[in-house]
């Protein structure tokens, strides 16, 4: 079971611009850059533990693709690339939960009211923790 819930907002203050990889393969890529905004950052609660442990924090970002290809073969054979649409689109930045205190420390995060305890080291110890699956459900 997985159970994915806002946490706060992400504050993106400038325009960037990176490259990244569109898919598994690593001779793809592309140029995206980042719009200035807030986004909300949500945090996800993963199953196979007896606490609900929050571990993912995922986090869509609006960007302009401005350049991008896709290659195909395999070892130099039957070699070709796509270029991709330069399109808005959403990139998503994963991150683990105990990256969250730096973030919200350097002002790039928010935190909602109430969830003060994801910046505890170890979460599921503070009282205002979910215990249980009910719990986490009660924060939706």
């Amino acid at each position: 079971m997985s159970v994915s819930i806002e946490i706060g907002v992400w504050h993106e203050t400038e325009n960037r611009e990176f490259t990244h990889c569109p898919s598994y393969y690593a001779a793809d890529s592309e140029t995206l850059r980042v719009k200035i905004g807030n986004y909300p950052l949500r945090v996800t609660f993963e199953g196979g533990y007896i606490i609900p442990m929050p571990y993912w924090l995922l986090c869509g970002i609006d960007t302009d693709r401005i350049d991008g290809r896709l290659y195909n073969g395999f070892g130099g054979v039957n070699y070709s690339s796509t270029e991709l649409p330069h399109e808005p689109v959403c990139y998503t930045i994963q991150m683990y939960r105990y990256q969250l205190p730096d973030l919200v420390k350097d002002g790039r995060v928010t935190l909602k009211s109430g969830f003060e305890w994801l910046l505890d080291k170890i979460p599921w110890e503070n009282p205002n923790a979910p215990k249980t699956w009910e719990d986490v459900e009660k924060l939706k």
